[in-house]
C-alpha cells in the first residue's frame, strides 16, 4: 500500500463510524459499540500506521520543526514510541463498553505516567545528538 494510503482511509472512514454510532446510540444500545469500536479501530489504524513508519507527519510538531531539529530526532524511533501509544489509547474505548469505576481511575492514572514518560523519552531517548 502507497505510503499514507492507510492513514488517509482511516481519516475518512474512522469519523463516519464514529457519526453513524453517536445517531445510533440516540435509536438504540447499539450504536454505543458502533461508536467505541470505532474510536477502537481509529486508534489502532493510526497506530499501525505510526509503528510501520508510514504516518510520521502526523506526530505533533514533526512538519512545523525545522530541517535541521528534524535531523536531531531519530523519527522512526519517535513514531514507534508514539504509535504504541495510540495501541495503548485503543484499549480506552474497550474499557467503556464494561464500565468499571475502578479499573477505570486505574487506567487513566497509568495513561498519565505513561504520557509524561512518553515526553520524556522522546526528548531524551529519540535524539540522535544527545545534549
Amino acid at each position: 500500500m502507497e505510503e499514507g494510503t492507510m492513514v488517509a482511509i482511516t481519516m475518512v472512514i474512522a469519523p463516519i463510524i464514529i457519526l453513524v454510532g453517536l445517531v445510533a446510540t440516540l435509536v438504540s444500545d447499539i450504536g454505543d459499540y458502533i461508536l467505541l469500536g470505532g474510536l477502537f479501530l481509529f486508534f489502532l489504524i493510526i497506530g499501525i500506521a505510526l509503528v510501520t513508519g508510514h504516518a510520521i507527519g502526523l506526530v505533533a510538531g514533526v512538519k512545523s520543526m525545522a530541517e535541521s531539529e528534524r535531523q536531531d530526532y531519530d523519527l522512526k524511533r519517535v513514531g514507534r514510541v508514539v504509535g504504541l501509544f495510540m495501541f495503548y489509547c485503543s484499549v480506552m474505548p474497550l474499557l467503556i463498553l464494561d464500565f468499571n469505576a475502578g479499573l477505570f481511575v486505574i487506567y487513566i492514572i497509568v495513561f498519565l505516567l505513561v504520557l509524561v514518560w512518553l515526553l520524556w523519552y522522546i526528548n531524551v531517548r529519540c535524539r540522535k545528538t544527545r545534549c
